[in-house]
C-alpha cells in the first residue's frame, strides 16, 4: 500500500472521532442556551454566561466539522481559525475551574468573582430574598415533618439547604423541627465545638445570627453565603472541566489530521 493510500485511510477514523467529540459539545451548548434559572443563579449574571458559553460551543462544533468535511480546501486557514477557537475554549475552562484565581477574579462565573459578588451586601439581599421566595427551607420542613432528630441529622441536604436552613453544627443547638432549634446546654455545646473544625461547619458568629423565625433562619449567616457560592461555583467548575478536557481532545485529534493532510500533500507533489 502506498503512503498516500495509508494516510487517506487514517483520515477516516480521525474524522469520525472528531465528529463524535463534537456531539457532546453541541449538546452542552444547546442545553446551556435552553436552561433556566436554578437556585437563584440568574442574579449572578448566569444568563449572559450561559449564552456566551453556549454560542461558543456551537461555534466549536461548526468550525470543527467544517475543517473535517471541507478538508484540504481550507487546510491552513481552517486550522488557524480552529486553533484560536480551541485556545479560547481552553482558557474559558481554566478560568471557570479557578486555576488562576488572581488573574481571573474579574471574569464572570469564576470562583473568585462569584465569591466577591455574593459577599456584596446589596447583591446578597437580592439572593436571600430569592432563596426565601423559592421556599427551600419550607420544603425541607415539609419533607421532614415526621422525622425525629436522628432522621433529620442524616438527611441529605445541599450546601445551600444546610447553610441557610439550619444552624451550624458548632452551635450545638438541639433539633425540634426543621425550622425550630433550641440552644443546647453549655456542656453539650462545648463538647460539640471541641470536636469540630469551624472552617468546615460554619462560623461561631452564625450562632448569634440564627433565628427560629421562618423568614430569617440562617439566611444572614456566613454558612448560607458559603453554601450558595459552593453550589454555584461547583456547577461552573464542572462546565470548566468539560471545556478543558474537550479542547485538549480536539487539539490531539485535529493535530493528527493536520499532520496527515500535510504529509499527504507533500508526498503527492
Amino acid at each position: 500500500m502506498s503512503s498516500s493510500g495509508w494516510m487517506t485511510r487514517l483520515l477516516i477514523p480521525l474524522a469520525l472521532l472528531s465528529y463524535l467529540l463534537s456531539l457532546p459539545v453541541l449538546g452542552l451548548g444547546v442545553w446551556l442556551l435552553g436552561t433556566r434559572d436554578y437556585n437563584c443563579e440568574d442574579l449572578m449574571q448566569a444568563p449572559q454566561i450561559r449564552t456566551a458559553i453556549g454560542v461558543g460551543l456551537i461555534l466549536v462544533f461548526t468550525v470543527s466539522n467544517a475543517v473535517v468535511y471541507l478538508g484540504p480546501r481550507i487546510l491552513m486557514p481552517g486550522h488557524v481559525i480552529l486553533s484560536v477557537v480551541l485556545v479560547v475554549m481552553l482558557s474559558a475552562g481554566v478560568s471557570l475551574v479557578g486555576l488562576y484565581k488572581a488573574e481571573t477574579r474579574g471574569l464572570p462565573g469564576t470562583p473568585m468573582w462569584l465569591r466577591s459578588r455574593v459577599m456584596n451586601a446589596g447583591t446578597w439581599v437580592e439572593i436571600k430574598n430569592c432563596l426565601y421566595d423559592d421556599r427551600i427551607c419550607l420544603d425541607i420542613a415539609y419533607r421532614s415533618s415526621q422525622f425525629n432528630p436522628g432522621d433529620f441529622i442524616i438527611m441529605k441536604l445541599s450546601a445551600v439547604e444546610s447553610g441557610c436552613c439550619r444552624p451550624p453544627e458548632i452551635c450545638g443547638m438541639e433539633y425540634v423541627n426543621a425550622t425550630y432549634w433550641t440552644s443546647a446546654t453549655r456542656k453539650d455545646a462545648n463538647d460539640k465545638r471541641s470536636v469540630r473544625d469551624p472552617t468546615l461547619y460554619g462560623s461561631y458568629d452564625d450562632c448569634h445570627v440564627w433565628s427560629n423565625d421562618s423568614r430569617v433562619l440562617c439566611y444572614n449567616c456566613q454558612s448560607c453565603k458559603t453554601g450558595f457560592v459552593r453550589v454555584i461555583s461547583s456547577r461552573w467548575k464542572k462546565v470548566g472541566v468539560f471545556l478543558m478536557v474537550m479542547s485538549i481532545l480536539f487539539v490531539i485529534v485535529h493535530t493528527g489530521r493536520f499532520t496527515v493532510l500535510m504529509l499527504d500533500r507533500y508526498s503527492s507533489q
